[in-house]
Parts: structure tokens; sequence; C-alpha cells
């Protein structure tokens, strides 16, 4: 049995591995940044010293590691065939079955489909380990009254070392009691008390703020949300300690436990279906997180070719037009894609984290550093695990570019106490108070141009006015007229679309337009052959122009609604990516 219980272990650590590399890694790896792990004694001791420290410690040091490619998937891998084999030792304590082993698959299941919930926080699984080796150590134990006593020691001892799970423990000791000692004893009804007096003190104590948070799963998730599928893995302990008595004599007649290996992988991977598939399908976040691990290697050509129109929302359509315009091809291309307005370029803020990350990296990379950097302290004040190291670097980039040495020196000291971005510490730390350095560098140096000296100007200018500002000041940097154009159109700002074009077509801030651009121009000057040549729009423009008027004329004179339909499903088909088609058959970005 030994030996089945270890190629079962095995075969599921190699296919969770495999399986979350190839569906989840970006979702892994997105984890990461959403905490802060620091190497230093005070952050070890903070943590610590905390009720569940330990076990959140062991969790934060783990999660930082999910950065490098492939470490997500085995880390994830890792504890929950840990949680699988821990939940199978403690039923064969109870009763020796092969049916342990289909019961040992639902921690396992529960386990993978958190670990891919942004909003779960991983410490829940390594307090679950803790418990369950609790549990382990406390079955272990022959004589009662021994037992007794490490149980009163074992539940404050949990609580201290991994928090709110000692209330589980608390519930599953006195469930094995109950079912697996005669005579019984009694005395363990002492733990209830022992139980309650610990989250009451923790409580008055002020530690947590809420008895939810002290003594039920809540304390492992989002403070603002809550996950039935964390509640759902603690119930499933009591439920398979209960089936496991109920089921264990039957489970031996049948065929099927003949072969436990090949029951337990087929039982583990149908829970695991059930799981992931309806939650997979149903959410955005597999592909959001495809999508800002492109974005933040900057890696523009994937974005784009990657996109998917039917699984996105308005924060996916401006990071996709923020690479339209790293590209060159926003004056070209962003009508070939579902654009609403000027939300679909920078969309509001909705005070989550998660929008913050996107924002400060869109206005980063446009070259508005004020709003960078406003968004990175939003979202950095908006996290719930300590921090977020990718917007703390943010803010040391951001207040090296303003010159705030005072202000980065504190960033920068926090960045070099990390172990993946200590590298890029040393270097921003050779820049403190050395403005040649900072405008030396390739990137900084590069995005130093574009600020505008001017401190009125958060305050005063709109979006607009400061983009345009922004292409004044750094007229090598394109995003800003891109930005600036794209939501003129966007908007049907026709007028202020042309004033641009006299104030800036033909200099360094603008020396071409775009396809869709030349296709605004066509709007603004139909019976002006004049301004086409004055403002380059070329020749195949012109010539679809006149066949996209054509095909809307025969639309107008058709009386049937079966032949405007199709004539009208043609043109959307012909001429779909236009600036024509937008500007007459959609909805979006009319104020």
């Amino acid at each position: 049995m030994n030996g089945t219980k270890g190629i079962y272990g095995l075969t599921v650590f190699v296919c969770i591995t495999v399986f979350m590399q190839i569906v989840y890694r970006y979702d892994l790896m997105y984890r990461e940044q959403l905490q802060l792990f620091l190497f230093t004694t005070p952050y070890a001791l903070e943590t610590v010293m905390q009720p569940g420290g330990l076990s959140l410690y062991a969790a934060r040091f783990s999660v930082q590691f999910f950065l490098l490619p492939v470490a997500g998937p085995l880390i994830t891998a890792l504890l929950a065939v840990a949680a699988g084999l821990l939940t199978h030792a403690v039923l064969d304590r109870i009763n020796r079955s092969a049916i342990n082993y289909m019961f040992g698959a639902v921690p396992v299941c529960f386990v993978i489909a958190l670990h891919i919930d942004y909003n779960y926080n991983m410490q829940g699984t390594v307090a679950i380990l803790f418990m369950l080796f609790a549990l382990l150590v406390y079955t272990g134990i022959r004589r009662r009254w021994r037992r007794f006593v490490a149980g009163l020691l074992l539940i404050p001892t949990l609580y201290f070392v991994a928090g709110a799970i000692f209330s589980l423990f608390t519930l599953l000791a006195l469930l094995w009691e109950f079912l697996k000692c005669k005579p019984r004893n009694d005395s363990v009804l002492l733990y209830i008390p022992v139980a309650a007096l610990i989250g009451f003190l923790s409580l008055y104590a002020g530690s947590k703020g809420h008895l939810k948070f002290i003594m039920m799963p809540d304390a492992y998730y989002h403070i603002k949300l809550q996950s039935m599928t964390l509640y759902c893995l603690w119930l499933s302990f009591p439920a398979i300690i209960l089936l496991q008595q109920l089921t264990a004599a039957f489970a031996k007649r049948l065929p099927v436990f003949r072969f436990p290996l090949a029951a337990m992988l087929a039982a583990t991977a149908i829970v695991a279906f059930l799981l992931l598939y309806k939650q997979h399908d149903k959410r955005l976040m597999p592909e959001k997180t495809r999508q800002d691990y492109f974005l933040r290697n900057c890696m523009w050509d994937r974005i784009i070719e990657t996109f998917n129109a039917d699984k996105s929302d308005i924060a996916m359509m401006n990071v996709l037009n923020l690479a339209l315009a790293q590209k060159g091809l926003l004056g070209d291309k962003m009508f070939a894609y579902g654009q609403d307005g000027h939300q679909t370029l920078i969309c509001e803020y909705d005070r989550s984290h998660i929008l913050a990350i996107t924002l400060s990296d869109i206005y980063y990379h446009i070259g508005d550093i004020g709003s960078a950097q406003r968004y990175a302290m939003e979202g950095m004040t908006a996290s719930y695990q300590y921090g977020n190291v990718r917007l703390l670097q943010r803010l040391a980039e951001t207040n090296l570019l303003f010159g705030e040495y005072r202000a980065a020196e504190k960033y920068v000291a926090m960045l070099e106490q990390t172990l993946f971005y200590r590298t890029k510490g040393r270097e921003y730390h050779r820049m403190l108070y050395n403005d040649n350095a900072v405008e030396r560098d390739s990137v900084l140096g590069f995005k130093r141009k574009s600020l505008i000296h001017d401190d009125k100007y958060a305050l005063s200018y709109s979006t607009s006015d400061l983009f345009e500002q922004l292409a004044i000041s750094n007229p090598s940097c394109s995003l800003p007229v891109q930005y600036l154009l794209a939501m003129r159109l966007a908007n049907r700002e026709m007028n202020v679309f042309r004033t641009l074009l006299d104030k800036y077509y033909g200099t360094e801030i603008l020396p071409s337009l775009g396809k869709n651009q030349q296709e605004a121009v066509m709007v603004m000057a139909m019976d002006d052959p004049a301004s086409r040549t004055k403002y380059g729009v070329s020749r195949r423009t012109a010539d679809r122009f006149i066949s996209f008027s054509r095909k809307m004329e025969i639309s107008r004179l058709l009386t049937g609604a079966e032949e405007k339909a199709e004539v009208r499903k043609e043109i959307r088909q012909l001429f779909g990516d236009t600036c024509w088609y937008y500007l007459l058959f959609t909805d979006s970005g009319k104020k």
C-alpha cells in the first residue's frame, strides 16, 4: 500500500505541475506581484509574531518564487499533494481503506482551485498542512489523558502558528474522539470553551477586528470578499471523515477498489475537472493574467496576437490599445477592435489594486509620470498583503524621475531587501542624488524628457491638455499624440481632431497620419480634395471611401428589411475596421 501511495503522490504531482504550467502559469506568476516579502529581521519578527504569523511568513516566502516560470506550478503541486497525503494518513488512523485515497483527493483539488484565485491568501494552504500534521500527531497519541493534554496545547499553538485553522482542528479532534475512542472521553468537550476563549480574547485584543477573521476561512481570503470554494474546503474535512466511516465497509466489496491507484487517480481527475472547468470558463483571469505578463515584460506583439475580443473587458482593451500605440499602429488599427469611446483607451479607476497596476503602467509608458505615480500609490494603499512589489518598483522609478531622491531612497532600500528585485534596487541606488545617472539611463533618461516642468498641470490640465503638453515636451515619443488623436476620434470630436491636425501635422510631433486618421480626414473633407492632399490621404483610402459611400447609398435606397440587412452585413464585413463604420453604426463614444 505504501508503494501505491508513493506512485499516486508522484503521478498527481507531475500531472498537477504539467496542467498548471500549461493552463494557469500566468495566474500563478501574477500572484507574485500582489505581495511584498522582505529579507529583513524586522519584517520576519513583525510577520511571525502575529497570530498565524509562521504560516503567513512561509506562504509569502513561497509566493515570491512564483516569478520564476515553473516555480508556481511546482509549489502548488507540492502543497496540494502534501495536503492529500496528510489527509489520507489521518483517515488511515480512523479506518484503513482503499477509499481513503479517493477522499484524500478532495483537498488536492480544492487547493488547485484556490491557488488560481488571486483573492486567496496562500497562507490558508500552509495552515491546512499545519492543521493536518497536528491532527496526525494528536491521533497518534494512545493514552487518553496525554492526548487530552496534547489537544489543550495544540489548539492555542495552532492559533499562534497558523491562525483561524485552529477552530477546524478543534472540530476534527472532537469528531475523531467520538468516532474512534471507546469508551468516550467526555473531557475533550473542554476543547470547545478553550477555542472560544482564544477567539474572544483575540477579538478583545483587536488583532483581527472581527470574529470571522479569527475562527473562520475568511481569515485566508480578501477582507472584503468571501469564497465558497474555501468554505467547501474546510467543510470537506469533517464530511470525508464521516463519509469514510459510512462507506469503508461497503467500498471493500466494490471491484474498482481492487485497483486503488486507478480509482484514486480517476477520482482526482473528476473532482479537479468539476472544480476548475466552470471556474475557468466564466472568469477572465487566465486571459487577463497572460496579458498582464506580456504588459509587464513589454511584449507588445504578443499582446496584439493573443487578444481575444470575446474574452476581454475594458481594462484589457486599455492594454491592447497601449500595445498598438507602442507599435505605432493605434492610428491604423484602433477601429479593427471594439472601441467604446475614450474609456477603452484609458478607463476610470475603480479603486482596486488590480486596475491600479494597469493604469500605472499605461500612464508610465505614455509619459505621464505624475499619474503613473498616483496610481502606484493608490494600488499600494489598496493592497492587502503588506504591499505590492511591482508598484513598489514603480514608486522608486517615478520618484527618481521627479528628482525626489529622499522618497526614492525609501523605496529603493525596500527593493534591495527583496530576492528577485535586489539587482534593480542596487541599480537604482546608484542613481540616487545623481541627475546625470538618471538621464544617462536608457529608460529613465528617455522618460525624464517627457516631464512637464510646471507644478500646476496636475490640477489645471485635462487629460487631453496634458497629453498635448507631453507631445510638445518630447516629440520623439509618439504615444501622447497617438492617444490624443485616438481619444478625439473615439469621442467623435471631429472639430477638435481637425484643430490638432492644423497645429501639428507635418511637424516632428505628427509627421504623418495613420489609416484610421486618414479615414477621419475623408469624413471632414469629402468635398475638399486640397485638404486630402494637405494631410497626406492615400489613394487607397480615398478609393475605399468611395466604395463605402456607394454601399451606403445602396442601403439607403433599398426598401426591403431583409435586403437592407444583407447590405448592412456586407458593409460590416468590408468596412467594420474603419472610422466611417464606427462613426455611423456604433453608439459607443457618444457623450
